[in-house]
């Protein structure tokens, strides 16, 4: 169940989640790639 939210949140705070979401995902490949190549 997602929940909206009801004040857009501040861009700046919206620019460190996409930040955030970029870095998980490079570490994601990281790991993938480490194990792949261990």
């Amino acid at each position: 169940m997602r929940r909206v939210p009801l004040v857009e949140p501040p861009p700046s705070l919206k620019k460190r989640l996409i930040q955030n979401n970029q870095a998980f995902f490079v570490f994601k490949a990281f790991l993938k790639f480490r194990v792949k190549f261990l």
